[in-house]
């Protein structure tokens, strides 16, 4: 993906929008309205509208017992359309399932999005050791093999 600037263009509410989807990671999956506000430098009130509507919309959702928000059920089925649409994912799934079949090794398909590695399939192996990995996770690419490949 590319970065785009900030431009007088763009609609301020949308990119603060983004900008709070795009904080919620698999190490911070909750958060509260003044916590995202602290980090993103934005008002309470402004977090706290933006995430009504993202809530609204499905994107994300309220604890109700804990008045915490994580990312809602409709970021998954959009993750799901882009995953499955993409070239690359369609022509390696049967590969990496023959590597699977005949290393005994589980396999991972990344790709590299600026300096970082996320991963968009895997293939777990039947035996026990397992590798802990997230599809969708953004890793640097100097930390991870793939990255490095």
């Amino acid at each position: 993906m590319e970065t785009v600037e900030r431009r007088s263009d763009t609609l301020s509410s949308v990119r603060n929008a983004a900008r709070i989807l795009n904080s919620f990671t698999a190490d911070n999956p909750t958060q509260r309205v003044s916590d995202i506000a602290l980090d993103l430098d934005l008002s309470k009130s402004t977090v706290s509208r933006l995430l009504a509507t993202l809530a609204l919309e499905g994107l994300v959702y309220k604890e109700p017992d804990t008045q915490e928000y994580r990312l809602g059920t409709n970021v998954l089925t959009m993750a799901g359309v882009l995953i499955h649409n993409m070239d690359i994912h369609k022509e390696a799934a049967p590969l990496l399932n023959q590597v699977v079949l005949q290393t005994g090794e589980t396999t991972h398909l990344a790709i590299l999005d600026g300096l970082d590695t996320i991963y968009i399939h895997k293939e777990e192996a039947t035996h026990p050791t397992r590798i802990k990995t997230h599809l969708g996770r953004r890793n640097p690419s100097y930390c991870t093999s793939s990255g490095k490949v």
